[in-house]
């Protein structure tokens, strides 16, 4: 199950920057500069979660404990990056590639609130 999860921690890490920069690719029309802002952009929170995980991984023995160590870059990755896809099929009327500026926001919020619980429960796990 680590190795999994491992893996895993790797596909979310990788995925949401590179689904970010490709979407913001279809959705409008940018320059190399723009792209590689969106995909920094993006990689930082992702980043900040999925080095939370993988030392968290280094800590967690049991399965229960290993799987609440990944959940959050999993579904941070995942769920944004389904929502970039979303919004390329369905783009804002008044501002197309909006979301490419404004999430990244709120997943650094996420990472952090979100790593910071995934801390405590590991640590409780492990404790028993």
């Amino acid at each position: 199950m680590l190795k999994t999860a491992k893996k895993l921690n790797l596909v979310a890490f990788i995925l949401l920057p590179i689904t970010a920069t490709l979407s913001s690719l279809m959705a409008i029309e940018v320059d190399l500069i723009a792209v590689v802002t969106v995909f920094i952009i993006n990689l930082i929170p992702i980043a900040i979660s999925s080095l939370c995980a993988y030392f968290l991984l280094k800590r967690a023995n049991s399965n229960l404990s290993i799987l609440a160590s990944v959940t959050s870059p999993i579904l941070l990755s995942f769920s944004t990056s389904l929502w970039y896809l979303m919004r390329v099929i369905n783009p804002v009327n008044g501002s197309p590639g909006i979301e490419h500026l404004a999430l990244p926001q709120m997943i650094l919020i996420g990472a952090i609130a979100f790593g910071l619980l995934s801390v405590i429960l590991v640590l409780i796990l492990e404790r028993k």
